[in-house]
């Protein structure tokens, strides 16, 4: 069973989200921070779960972060449409969520092929709002997301718009600064707009950890202290950009 909110095809196909992928540098670029958003992700929901971010073009899906305990896509891998789930939420604009992909024929050929048994997707946006992408966990069995788990990812996924913002941001002040037309402290604008969706996300995250959201199993406890280191480093590097 899927659970999706608006649908508006045209979406892919948008030239306003193309140029606003295209400007991202997702299609060309690594970007080493959303590798550490990616295993939080990991750490925060289970052994079982790969974690992803994508980008979606008008014809194919690309892979440009992921985290796995098994064999998977490896990243600048790319998928054709026909198989991407990540779609959805590009044409949606919104959370794409399936327990179940053996019971969606929509999903069919990523059930087959790809082995997804459940998925749960959140908007990647780019700097100028539209939505790239997603930031996604799958299982190769189904999974009743919870609402822990739809945090969790709600919160990586902000956090990971911020990082391409800040990418973004960095490849035009590039450009800027070869043709002589330097940007006043473009680092501060970066700084500025990472520190945002981190400061969430640690309130969201010690809320858990000192217990005001309620008991955690031994195990959960431990993914979330995991989840608070990976965001620890991710700060630190945020703040060596100053």
């Amino acid at each position: 069973m899927s659970r999706t909110e608006n649908d508006d095809p045209d979406q892919l196909g948008s030239p306003h989200r193309l140029a606003d992928l295209e400007a991202s540098g997702l299609l060309d670029h690594s970007i080493a921070a959303l590798d550490a958003l990616t295993l939080v992700a990991c750490n925060a929901l289970g052994s079982d779960i790969t974690a992803a971010v994508t980008a979606v073009s008008d014809h194919d899906q690309l892979v440009v972060s992921i985290s796995a305990a098994a064999e998977s896509l490896p990243a600048g891998a790319t998928t054709p449409l026909s198989h991407s789930m990540c779609k959805n939420v590009v044409v949606n604009g919104a959370p794409h969520i399936v327990d179940d992909a053996s019971l969606d024929d929509s999903h069919a050929l990523a059930f087959r092929d790809h082995g997804v048994g459940a998925y749960a997707g959140f908007p990647l946006r780019g700097s100028q709002g539209t939505v790239l992408g997603a930031v996604c966990a799958t299982t190769p069995g189904p999974r009743r997301w919870n609402a822990f788990d739809l945090q969790i990812l709600g919160s990586l996924a902000t956090a990971a718009s911020s990082v391409v913002a800040m990418h973004t941001a960095t490849h035009r002040d590039r450009l800027a600064r070869i043709s002589g037309a330097v940007p006043a402290d473009p680092f501060a604008r970066i700084q500025h707009g990472l520190r945002t969706p981190l400061t969430s996300l640690f309130g969201f995250l010690d809320l858990m950890l000192d217990g005001t959201v309620g008991d955690f199993t031994p195990a959960q406890l431990d993914a979330l202290r995991r989840c608070h280191t990976n965001a620890e480093r991710l700060r630190e590097a945020v703040e060596a950009l100053g």
